[in-house]
């Protein structure tokens, strides 16, 4: 049974050219265009609206207590130079967020906190890079492509009522990070799905099992420890962070994803663990099977050295030779052949190395 693999690669961070100005913006000419959607709420009312111009975005913040500003797409230098201007986004932070393949990690700017993560889009571990901008009373969310996991969040805000709309914008930072981090693990269960059935299948059914689908695995397992391990560090930063944005509050709630992010670790690296014993043992049962298959060939060419020894013998044809006129010589000659094969058989299989 054939089994097409799909591998989740690390993305390849694109550089600037040696000597090239820091903060300076180059989006990628294949980034797809750049979509601005604004959410503004607070206890009494939710406003969800897209932003086509740098106007409709300045009318944006100050008119509820918190401000989300989804940006879709990296390819649009101009509306990403809005969110600079609007909000006050450095350029060094704005630099990184269009270099898209950040590592995981959180940095302090003047009154922002700047978050880079990888985020699953679906349990098959294809991932883009989610960057986060918190700061007071607003974050804003960068994503290479449309689509993510953060529908809950939406639907969060838009029922009144719920914690969410009475917090302030680190809470939202937290439901975001949490949701993405939470989205990892179906990622894993279906690894350790996968895993199972590999082991399934090379122990207990027989089915065929491939070195690509191992490695391939193990790559994939590989991929996800290197976006996942770096959380632990990044909810760090937050926890430590000695600034106003993140509020006590706020962080009993971060300390819970830490423990998510903890948890995540664990899985990962046990995952890892049945991988690569996997592999060793697929390795060990290739060595058996040739151990067995070079044992029979071996007990097939013990068998016949006395026979080929008692055919020539018989085939050396000297005129005095004994029996060389016998009638029953050649009878004889074949019968003695099957009862020293047979008693071989029977040696061999007594000491245990047949059957």
């Amino acid at each position: 049974m054939s089994r097409t693999t799909r591998v989740a690669r690390s993305p390849r961070r694109r550089r600037h050219p040696p000597g090239t100005s820091p903060g300076t913006i180059q989006v990628d000419p294949q980034a797809r265009p750049t979509r601005l959607r604004a959410w503004s709420y607070g206890p009494e009312r939710v406003e969800e609206s897209d932003v086509k111009s740098l106007a409709e975005l300045r009318q944006v913040p100050g008119r509820d207590p918190v401000v989300w500003v989804q940006v879709d797409g990296l390819g649009d230098a101009e509306a990403l130079g809005w969110i600079a201007e609007v909000f006050g986004v450095h350029p060094l932070a704005l630099e990184d967020i269009v270099n898209v393949g950040q590592r995981p990690r959180a940095d302090e700017y003047d009154h922002q906190i700047l978050i880079f993560l990888r985020m699953p889009r679906d349990v098959d571990a294809l991932t883009e890079q989610l960057a986060l901008v918190l700061g007071p009373g607003f974050v804003i969310t960068f994503l290479e492509d449309p689509g993510d996991v953060l529908d809950p969040v939406r639907e969060r805000i838009r029922r009144s009522g719920g914690r969410i709309r009475n917090e302030s914008s680190d809470y939202l930072a937290y439901a975001i990070l949490d949701t993405v981090i939470d989205a990892y693990f179906p990622v894993l269960e279906k690894h350790g799905d996968r895993l199972a059935e590999l082991e399934q299948r090379l122990f207990v059914t027989g089915d065929p099992v491939s070195t690509a689908e191992l490695y391939d695995m193990n790559r994939e397992l590989l991929a996800l420890r290197g976006w996942i391990r770096p959380l632990r560090e990044l909810l760090g930063v937050l926890l430590r962070a000695e600034n106003t944005l993140v509020r006590d509050k706020t962080q009993l709630f971060l300390r819970d994803c830490y423990d998510h992010a903890l948890e995540l670790v664990e899985l990962i690296e046990i995952n890892r663990e049945i991988g690569a014993s996997l592999i060793d043992l697929y390795r060990a049962n290739l060595n058996l099977r040739l151990n067995e298959t070079m044992k029979v060939l071996t007990i097939i060419a013990t068998i016949f050295m006395p026979l080929t020894f008692i055919a020539g013998v018989y085939g050396m044809n000297f005129k005095h030779m004994p029996e060389l006129a016998w009638k029953l010589g050649y009878p004889f000659s074949l019968g003695l052949m099957a009862l020293v094969a047979v008693g071989m058989l029977i040696y061999f299989r007594k000491k245990g190395w047949m059957g």
